[in-house]
């Protein structure tokens, strides 16, 4: 028999209008972006929980404690590349929140005046009379040449485009008076909410679970000259953790985390924690192409001094999620895609799944699965033409080849049109 796990996973391809076109019927993940330029970085719902950060063979994070994120949180599905930062740096530029010359683009909020992104040699972006250009061919590689300044200023133009409250103050550059949780805008992921989505959603050692880094696994320094000498596009390898669909939270870039760095955590439980007051450097995760296979590590944390930029250190967005299931918007109550809570029968052999696909949806194709941890298809229960309403089907518990599949924790996909819907379930014999 099959028991549901409380935290269902949900994706959305980038489409307009925003999220306030969604309702949760529970927590779930969705990936979401909006359309027209500057365009947004699609984004992945992950949902609350805990788990145990650290490592004891970790770099800076060798004590292990149990973690409590009481919140959903959106994150960038991949580090923010050339064209997104490019099109937010126009937009910025444009509106005066930012000063550029061929060598630098600088801050132009609350008196700040640091650099953001060095332009010249190793920058793809480059600047003159008035417009930005991106390298030709580097479209979708990874920003590269940015500051920890500049990766929080550019979650806080993204919010100023959407009509969000930006999250930092870029005076004291304190994200929501020290409690990022709290902010409406984006902002860069917490050092915690990182780990936990790169290890879920099962502690794994590496994003893509436990086996030793390979070259086809990410972009890292796994063999002479590296896997591939430089960045990749967003997006090249496999998707790790599958289940959330993210990119490259191994290698690729290092990513910037809204903490300051310190060393070890101790061993004593924390609940949304937000790292310490201040410090040298701030959180550096997941590696890049030119560094060794430690770093890859989920629980591994190295740090940067803010003001400083390179080519291998990029970042992608994060945002709590509004848990009322309006994202800001009560009036705007919509039933989105979903699949609801599986309610297993002992009695019977066959498992129940509902799912919905809002009304307002036209005829669409549909593909009903489950699959196991790795995001590998197991069996296809629905594949054709669909229309909004509330659909049933039943699981057996077998494969595509009709033999029985062993016990363990299992995804339900649902894939309808642009949308993804996930989500665990647990089946027992």
């Amino acid at each position: 028999m099959a028991q549901a796990n409380s935290h269902p996973v949900a994706i959305r391809r980038p489409r307009t209008p925003f999220w306030r076109h969604l309702h949760l019927l529970s927590a779930f993940v969705l990936v979401i972006g909006a359309g027209g330029p500057p365009a947004s970085a699609a984004t992945v719902r992950i949902p609350a929980g805990e788990f145990v950060m650290g490592a004891a063979v970790a770099t800076c994070g060798t004590d292990e404690h149990l973690v409590t994120l009481t919140c959903d949180f959106w994150l960038g599905q991949h580090e923010i590349t050339n064209q997104e930062f490019r099109d937010l740096v126009q937009w910025a530029f444009d509106q005066g929140l930012v000063r550029a010359t061929a060598a630098a683009v600088t801050d132009n909020l609350d008196g700040s005046a640091v650099t953001l992104l060095a332009l010249g040699a190793g920058s793809e972006i480059s600047f003159a009379d008035g417009q930005f250009e991106v390298d030709p061919g580097r479209e979708g590689h990874p920003i590269v040449g940015v500051t920890w300044f500049g990766a929080a200023a550019c979650c806080d133009w993204l919010s100023l485009w959407e009509g969000l409250a930006r999250a930092y103050d870029h005076a004291s550059w304190q994200c929501h008076g020290g409690d990022p949780y709290g902010a409406e805008g984006y902002r860069l992921p917490t050092d915690a909410e990182w780990e936990y989505a790169a290890r879920y959603p099962d502690d794994r050692i590496f994003p893509w679970g436990d086996d030793s880094p390979q070259c086809d696994h990410c972009n890292w320094w796994g063999q002479v000259g590296g896997c591939v000498g430089g960045t990749a596009p967003v997006g090249a390898y496999d998707p790790a953790p599958a289940v959330l669909e993210l990119y490259d939270m191994a290698g690729n870039v290092f990513e910037l985390c809204n903490d300051w760095r310190q060393c070890e955590l101790g061993s004593a439980p924390q609940v949304d924690p937000v790292g310490p007051e201040a410090g040298t450097g701030r959180v550096l995760r997941g590696g890049a192409w030119d560094h060794g296979w430690g770093a890859l590590r989920c629980a591994g944390r190295l740090e940067v001094d803010p003001a400083l930029s390179t080519t291998n250190i990029g970042f992608r967005i994060a945002r709590t999620a509004d848990l009322s299931g309006t994202d800001g918007d009560p009036s705007s109550r919509v039933t989105g895609l979903a699949i609801e809570n599986i309610h297993p029968n002992p009695l019977r052999l066959t498992t129940g799944i509902r799912f919905v696909i809002p009304e307002k949806e036209p005829l669409l194709s549909a593909r009903l699965c489950i699959c196991d941890a790795t995001g590998r298809r197991v069996r296809t229960l629905i594949k054709g033409m669909q229309r909004g309403g509330v659909h049933r089907v039943s699981w057996n518990a077998d494969d595509d080849g009709g033999r029985p599949v062993e016990a363990g924790v299992y995804f339900c996909r649902l894939s309808v049109g642009d949308r993804v819907a996930v989500r665990r379930l647990l089946l027992i014999r």
